[in-house]
């Protein structure tokens, strides 16, 4: 576990220091740098029991190996992945190294955006890491690399390039297929959401709340066939919908809206789609999984909105502020040692561990 208390004293420390010399903003980046660079060294240094998926992933990659260019797209695996697959075993035939290839291409065009968009990386730090996505990214690989394209196409989004965010979004569905889900960042960040609109909106998601079930089974008959067969059944996400509204709730009640800028609304939209979506993960985990995208983009928004908080929540800023730092931290490594999670992250292992 010592890694994972590196991995946030070690962004402190760095803000402290470079806060001394230079602009907070410097600082900041700093701080989200050193961050993802403890990431991608705990993620590399990790043993192959760490993440539930990564014994099927490993005998994948031996088939994928072993069989011949015109074989390889035969398997039933997104042919992004199996292709990576494929050019690593040419390159070095150990499943060790394919995992680093896999490290390096999930984290760090995360860390790009996220030093492009960073306001305060402690409080983007700490809700990173209690985000479901933070945990799978040590067992997904397929999703984990579908999700860091999408930060990258919410920088494309940002910058209404178009056409190369559709690119993006078709390449991250050759690695996986969930990745379609990222087409309604564009219209979705850029709609201009009004306060008012939200005595429409609460109705609204209560009455999907309360149909979820009804309203899942539609739209798995519009999904890919890959999830429209999905089976319904119980998972325990009512602890993320309470912290998803709670986050909703604050993000409108304490900006002054001429203050918090375009990318702030833009998260905030996102925001409240991840609710939506996260409305449906009682009744199946596919909805989970599809919120994966959308989860990532929250630790970025708070920081906005609280920067642009109205004067007269300027003392309850400050407190959530250190309440966040503190629960959160708190939270993390409470889990860590108390559970091993569905995706078996904890307890953490390294790989020359004999487990």
């Amino acid at each position: 576990m010592i890694l994972f208390y590196l991995m946030l004293i070690g962004p402190l420390l760095t803000y402290a220091l470079v806060s001394r010399t230079t602009r907070r903003e410097y600082a900041n980046r700093a701080a989200i740098t050193c961050f993802f660079i403890i990431l991608f060294i705990i993620l590399i240094l990790r043993s192959e029991s760490t993440g539930i998926d990564l014994e099927n992933y490993k005998y994948y990659f031996n088939l994928i190996a072993e069989s011949g260019w015109n074989r390889i797209f035969s398997f039933n695996l997104e042919p992004g992945y199996v292709l990576l697959n494929k050019l690593t075993s040419v390159i070095f035939n150990d499943f060790r190294f394919f995992m680093i290839i896999v490290a390096a291409i999930t984290v760090f065009p995360m860390m790009s955006v996220y030093r492009k968009n960073t306001r305060n990386a402690g409080i983007e730090i700490v809700i990173f890491i209690n985000m479901s996505t933070f945990i799978m990214m040590f067992s997904g690989l397929r999703q984990a690399i579908a999700i860091s394209l999408g930060l990258v196409a919410l920088s494309y989004a940002q910058e209404r390039k178009l056409v190369k965010f559709i690119l993006i979004i078709l390449f991250a569905m050759t690695f996986h297929l969930s990745a379609f889900m990222l087409f309604f960042i564009y219209p979705i960040y850029h709609h201009k959401l009004r306060k008012q609109s939200l005595w429409i909106i609460v109705p609204a998601i209560v009455l999907i709340f309360i149909f979820n079930r009804q309203i899942f089974t539609l739209l798995t008959m519009l999904l890919p066939s890959a999830y429209s067969d999905a089976t319904l059944s119980f998972s325990n996400a009512f602890t993320m919908i309470i912290l998803l509204v709670i986050f909703v709730a604050y993000s409108f009640i304490i900006p002054d809206e001429g203050s918090l800028d375009e990318t702030g609304k833009g998260l905030r939209n996102l925001l409240l789609f991840s609710l939506v979506l996260q409305l449906f993960a009682p009744v199946h985990n596919t909805a989970m999984r599809m919120n994966y995208y959308y989860l990532v983009f929250i630790p970025l928004l708070l920081p906005r909105v609280m920067e642009s908080r109205k004067d007269r929540w300027a003392n309850l800023t400050e407190l959530s502020k250190f309440v966040i730092l503190l629960f959160f931290t708190v939270y993390f490594f409470y889990y860590a040692y108390t559970s091993t999670g569905s995706l078996h992250v904890f307890p953490y292992h390294f790989f020359w561990e004999n487990v």
